[in-house]
C-alpha cells in the first residue's frame, strides 16, 4: 500500500507487482489496474492510516 502526494498518480494504490521495468497498482475503490513505467525512487515506510483521508 502506498500513498502518492502529487501528480496524475497521486492517491493511495495497492502495489500488486514490480519488476525491473514497470510497477503496476490498483485502485483500492475501482480496483482497476495500472501498469507503469518504474517511477518512484524515493521509498519512506510510515505507520499511518490507509487510506489517507
Amino acid at each position: 500500500m502506498i500513498h502518492i502526494v502529487a501528480g496524475k498518480r497521486r492517491g493511495d494504490w495497492l502495489v500488486v507487482s514490480v519488476s525491473y521495468s514497470d510497477v503496476t497498482l490498483r485502485c483500492p475503490i475501482s480496483f482497476k489496474g495500472y501498469i507503469w513505467k518504474n517511477f518512484c525512487y524515493l521509498v519512506e515506510k510510515k505507520e499511518q492510516q490507509w487510506p489517507k483521508s
